[in-house]
């Protein structure tokens, strides 16, 4: 297994969340064969009131090909910049109430 798999298996698990589906739903022998080879449906097309951009993000995570799929290190950065943004929201809601000229270090 790699973080890539784990990628996989999120994506797997967020579309059963939004659509109440599994990915695949075939109880067939050739199961294994459809999950390699074919791609889930559209989360939309299962509901139709899913925003086109998270059905995107699910979509990818669901890649056939592991370097194609979100990558780890880009989530882990993105969590990095949300905690920034919210840092330096705090310092300037804190210096926005002090009336004071703001500098921000």
């Amino acid at each position: 297994p790699t973080p890539q798999t784990d990628v996989y298996q999120l994506g797997g698990t967020v579309y059963s969340l939004l659509t109440g589906q599994v990915p695949y739903a075939d109880d067939t022998p050739q199961l294994v064969h459809v999950i390699v080879h074919t791609p889930p449906p559209d989360p939309t097309t299962v509901r139709r009131d899913l925003h086109r951009t998270v059905a995107r993000v699910v979509m990818a995570a669901l890649a056939k090909d592991p370097a194609t799929r979100c990558r780890v290190e880009r989530a882990g950065s993105t969590a990095a910049r949300y905690e920034d943004t919210h840092r330096l929201k705090s310092r300037v809601d804190a210096c926005s109430s002090l009336n004071s000229p703001m500098l921000l270090i």
